[in-house]
């Protein structure tokens, strides 16, 4: 029977994941568990072969995959993301983190910290949160290369010159901030 984007599969998929986390509760059965049911779930062999099973909830799938230990761990970094949020009560921060809470609400759902793409912006959205240095050497990189662009002739290459300095003075104004 064809499962492929099964609404209710999740139905399915999470009482699996708990009883995993159940039979494994302190280390949980790692990120390639034995159950079979999950890897039957999973519709594209290339796929099931690379990646390892997704529970589709970010709290089951730390639970199914690395047990109460995992949790704890991932409870403590969530902790401390949220008093990084917290200490620095600035705009730019709070749409960060506003943008990392509705992240956090879809890995309910799904489990978004397992994908690359959302690791990477979650990524880049803790490091630069803070990391106004991060910014400042992109932005002088970014400056350097127009120029280069701009003395071979480029069409445009002045305006992106002039919108990366303002980039550039903004990020050295978030370092004195």
């Amino acid at each position: 029977r064809e499962r492929g984007l099964n609404p209710r599969m999740r139905e399915q998929l999470y009482p699996e994941g708990l009883r995993i986390f159940l039979e494994n509760p302190i280390f949980g059965e790692g990120f390639y568990p034995s159950s079979d049911k999950i890897q039957e779930w999973s519709t594209v062999e290339q796929i099931k072969a690379v990646l390892p099973a997704r529970w589709h909830n970010t709290v089951i799938q730390l639970l199914a995959s690395c047990g109460l230990v995992g949790l704890v761990c991932y409870s403590f970094h969530r902790i401390q993301t949220i008093r990084l949020i917290w200490q620095k009560r600035k705009t730019d921060i709070i749409f960060i983190g506003i943008s990392l809470f509705s992240m956090l609400l879809m890995s309910l759902l799904d489990c978004h910290f397992f994908n690359i793409g959302p690791v990477l912006f979650y990524s880049m959205a803790l490091a630069f949160m803070e990391q106004w240095v991060l910014w400042i050497i992109t932005n002088v990189v970014s400056v350097i290369m127009w120029v280069i662009c701009m003395t071979r002739g480029e069409a445009h290459a002045a305006v992106m010159v002039i919108m990366w300095s303002f980039y550039l003075l903004n990020s050295i104004n978030g370092l004195r901030v």
